[in-house]
């Protein structure tokens, strides 16, 4: 079996159907993947609704947090490659065929792919939906190694990274992050692509606010996971590197220019005051 799709959840009653559905449906043989979601401790009709779609393994994990639940799945994943999703996400219906494709031409033992916002949702959303993803571009693609981070809802390993690494990290907040560094120390040839046609669509973020909070917990996250692993956060420099690298990819306008600095400073904000909370032991 080449892949093995893990999604834990928690109370995603008003997603999860349409995340299945795109998993299910996906441009691949269906001999060839095996759908794992794990239950972390819903009170809601989640578990109700993977239930009724066939060949969905449903397993539980009832020690609270995101990464316990992944660690759940991969105990009995039996695929190549194990692909990443959350369940308030959809994935796009080659979504598999593109991660093998981008894996086996770039050689890439772990991968990454642009994650979008609905269609819906504000201008200034949109312009900070280009600079992450134009972040992690950036970062993958000029190996700039100190900054990689990951983001397991649209991520994909190596299944032999676990067995020769052991499971992600539970108490750094940061488990895909801590992990991409575990196996850059231990395999300094370890290869990590950013795949721009490997794309998930993020449905729980409704606006820059819902953003903002996530920040704000990524910045607390931050600071345990460089003491885990060294990971450092963009400076400065390397944030002003990328806003120009995204205003350029996207031709944006001066006004556009304007717009994403600020959004960009008011979403750093929350960020830098969830690491200083951090630091304060707040």
């Amino acid at each position: 079996m080449l892949f093995s799709v893990i999604v834990p959840f928690l109370n995603e009653e008003k997603y999860i159907r349409r995340c299945l559905e795109a998993l299910v449906d996906q441009d691949f043989g269906k001999n060839e993947y095996e759908i794992i979601f794990v239950d972390n401790g819903s009170a809601d009709g989640s578990s109700a609704i993977v239930s009724q779609f066939s060949g969905v393994r449903l397993l539980r994990e009832e020690a609270r947090g995101a990464y316990k639940a992944r660690n759940r799945a991969l105990a009995e994943a039996k695929g190549e490659i194990i692909a990443f999703t959350d369940a308030d996400c959809v994935v796009v219906k080659d979504w598999l065929r593109q991660i093998e494709n981008g894996m086996k031409d770039t050689g890439a033992s772990i991968a990454m792919g642009p994650v979008y916002f609905p269609n819906d949702n504000s201008k200034a959303l949109k312009l900070f939906e280009d600079y992450q993803n134009a972040k992690a571009e950036y970062v993958m693609n000029k190996s700039l190694k100190k900054f990689y981070y990951g983001y397991t809802n649209n991520m994909a390993f190596k299944a032999d990274i676990f067995k020769k690494l052991g499971l992600f990290s539970e108490g750094v907040g940061s488990g895909d992050t801590e992990m991409v560094h575990r196996c850059m120390a231990k395999y300094p040839g370890c290869k990590v692509a950013y795949l721009e046609d490997v794309k998930v669509e993020h449905l729980e973020v409704s606006g820059l606010g819902v953003y903002q909070k996530k920040m704000y917990g990524y910045g607390r996250d931050s600071i345990l996971v460089n003491k885990a692993c060294g990971y450092a956060s963009l400076g400065l420099k390397e944030r002003l590197e990328v806003y120009r690298y995204c205003c350029d990819k996207h031709s944006y306008s001066v006004s556009d220019r304007a717009l994403s600095l600020i959004v960009l400073l008011m979403v750093f904000f929350s960020f830098e005051c969830g690491r200083l909370m951090r630091k304060m032991g707040m």
